[in-house]
């Protein structure tokens, strides 16, 4: 397997967004990953090479954050991580000057501006294309689960929404967003992009957004539905969760230590997780064929089969995992008193 990611962060002077200086680029390119401009102002992704492991995947994630982190307090810039700024109000956060997409502006103008979001994108690639239909469609299932464990977008535009994962709710307004159709054939989601470009529907494959999605030029399956974790180690354990289940719907039978989410599951029941994921995060409980199953204890039950060699080398992802476990336990121990 190889992997990827991409982590959408905001670059703010004076607490408010400002362009990134022409330097952080210039300094990016002796670097093993890139940087690229959003249309919002302010925003920039941080976009991985490909990784040939797990425990490059988490090391990653650790020093480009730490690179990026130093070299916007050099520059007079701080970096906000979390899925929405809770206090800045996107009305007040304009496109780019130099943006000049007008083709993209004129198809999805406001409705695209309210989306002042910030996600983390994990790839996985090098699927054999026999396998691609089976792992596709047994990734649509875990993508709640991946919602819910991320999510931490509650505030936005100065208000408490009420809502775990408000990052989707705005998100789920653009086109082509949400649980993708099942994977018939490995080359099924790329006739489904060529008949949108051919009608006139899209005019570049990128401009679909499902929740998990067979990306159209890196021939991976991308994770798009995590919020960005404000620190370094939960990143990075949250991407270790993605690559795990993408390692279990790759390589496990079609039952497997990981019941209920790794097999089918119907549409209707994932727009119901869905749903659940997006309003409760991560106190969701989760409906199966089987039953309801609380986001904490499949969350549990992952860490306890995550090969601790993926992440050994950094021991504060190890220690973020203790505290995961710890806290659902003692949480549960409350519970039952």
């Amino acid at each position: 397997m190889k992997f990827g990611v991409e982590e959408e962060f905001f670059l703010l002077s004076d607490g408010k967004p400002h362009e990134p200086p022409a330097g952080l680029f210039t300094d990016a390119r002796g670097m093993p990953f890139s940087l690229s401009r959003e249309p919002h102002q302010g925003v920039i992704e941080v976009i991985s090479p490909i990784l040939d492991s797990p425990q490059s995947l988490a090391s990653h994630i650790i020093n480009s954050r730490e690179w990026l982190l130093k070299k916007a307090e050099n520059l007079g810039f701080t970096v906000f991580a979390g899925g929405t700024h809770p206090t800045i109000n996107h009305k007040h956060v304009k496109f780019r000057d130099d943006f000049q997409d007008t083709a993209f502006i004129e198809e999805y103008g406001a409705l695209f501006k309210s989306c002042l979001t910030f996600g983390q994108h994990v790839h996985i690639g090098s699927i054999p294309r026999s396998k691609m239909p089976k792992v596709f469609n047994r990734l649509r299932p875990w993508q709640p689960f991946l919602m819910a464990l991320a999510a931490n977008s509650q505030h936005f535009d100065g208000e408490d929404t009420g809502i775990a994962c408000y990052r989707q709710m705005l998100y789920s307004r653009m086109p082509r967003t949400g649980t993708p159709p099942r994977m018939n054939s490995p080359e099924h989601s790329l006739r489904i992009n060529a008949t949108l470009l051919e009608k006139g529907c899209i005019y570049r494959p990128t401009l679909t957004w499902h929740d998990v999605r067979h990306h159209p030029t890196h021939n991976t399956f991308e994770s798009r539905v995590m919020d960005i974790h404000p620190r370094s180690e939960g990143a990075a354990f949250n991407a270790l969760i993605t690559a795990l289940v993408g390692h279990l719907a790759i390589t496990s039978p079609s039952k497997d230590a990981i019941e209920p989410l790794s097999y089918f599951m119907p549409d209707w029941m994932i727009e119901e997780n869905r749903w659940r994921a997006i309003r409760y995060g991560r106190k969701a409980e989760l409906i199966t064929p089987h039953g309801d199953i609380a986001v904490k204890d499949i969350l549990i039950k992952l860490c306890e089969v995550l090969p601790s060699e993926w992440h050994s080398h950094h021991p504060e992802i190890q220690q973020h995992i203790n505290n995961e476990i710890n806290s659902h336990t003692c949480q549960k121990e409350v519970e039952y008193v």
